[in-house]
């Protein structure tokens, strides 16, 4: 008997659910009849409880193409070892990039790497700000005067991390108190301060200043995506295998450069992208 592992779906051509079967722990795509939105786009309706699927009441196997998205490019880890529940996850991201005007093959993948990049392999979209101490002053020496500083704030919580990094920054709309852990970094893009959540909930429809936690719905963080990609004009330096130009358009500075670097070429053999001849390949790690 299959079991449904995972199903946000309303990206897809077809609507689908991901079912693993118990002896081989093969992943396939199965439609099921979900409810979308109008005009198409997938919210919360799109989801429904995971039960166990009897095997008369096994859903059709969706089209091949849907299929092919989900069992593409094994050449870096298996499906078994990337887990059930990313590979499903990578499968909605790609569907939604056939859906989209990201044609390119590199620059597919530079938006696969970057997006696993931010959201750990499309699995955290809610940003962590359990920081210790040290990493903080690490990784944002200019908010924190000393280390005592650092423990000072952590030791308050992650709202008052998120306020000394985020608050009281008008270029990123956080002019209230609160708003640097309000509208702190969600979605597969990360996407960071209250000035984004409106601008993004403008051009997608949803009201994301009031509801930001919207923004880390899988679907909605698609779409979020998509939206950040283009108004951020990533699209060119992306299509030359430019990592750093990207990761600096995406995170404002350098962080987890090589990591990105490494997971461009990944997926650059995965889905067949030529060759990169700018900084990404200079700086590949081996």
């Amino acid at each position: 008997m299959p079991r449904l592992i995972g199903f946000p779906v309303g990206l897809l051509e077809a609507n689908a659910c991901v079912l693993t079967e118990p002896r081989t722990g093969l992943l396939s795509w199965y439609q099921v009849p979900l409810r979308t939105r109008p005009k198409g786009l997938a919210g919360t309706a799109t989801y429904q409880p995971a039960r166990e699927v009897a095997s008369d009441e096994r859903p059709t196997p969706a089209p091949a193409a849907a299929r092919a998205q989900l069992e593409h490019g094994a050449s870096h880890r298996t499906s078994a070892e990337r887990g059930g529940a990313e590979v499903g996850r990578e499968a909605l991201v790609l569907a939604a990039l056939n859906e989209s005007d990201v044609d390119n093959v590199n620059e597919r993948a530079m938006f696969m790497a970057q997006m696993s990049h931010e959201s750990n392999g499309f699995r955290r979209l809610t940003e962590n700000l359990n920081y210790k101490p040290a990493r903080l002053l690490a990784v944002f020496p200019k908010k924190f005067s000393s280390l005592a500083d650092a423990q000072a704030v952590a030791g308050q919580g992650q709202a008052a991390i998120a306020e000394r990094i985020y608050g009281n920054r008008p270029k990123l709309g956080n002019i209230h108190p609160g708003d640097g852990f309000k509208y702190r970094g969600r979605g597969i893009v990360q996407l960071t301060g209250r000035s984004n959540y409106q601008r993004a909930g403008r051009a997608i429809g949803i009201d994301l200043v009031s509801s930001p936690d919207m923004a880390a719905d899988f679907d909605i963080a698609i779409q979020i995506a998509l939206w950040f990609w283009r108004e951020h004009g990533i699209a060119a330096p992306a299509r030359t295998g430019n990592v750093e130009k990207v990761t600096r358009l995406i995170n404002g500075g350098h962080i987890g450069l090589s990591k990105r670097q490494a997971e461009f070429a990944v997926w650059q053999s995965r889905l067949g992208g030529e060759q990169a001849t700018s900084s990404s390949s200079a700086a590949r790690l081996p």
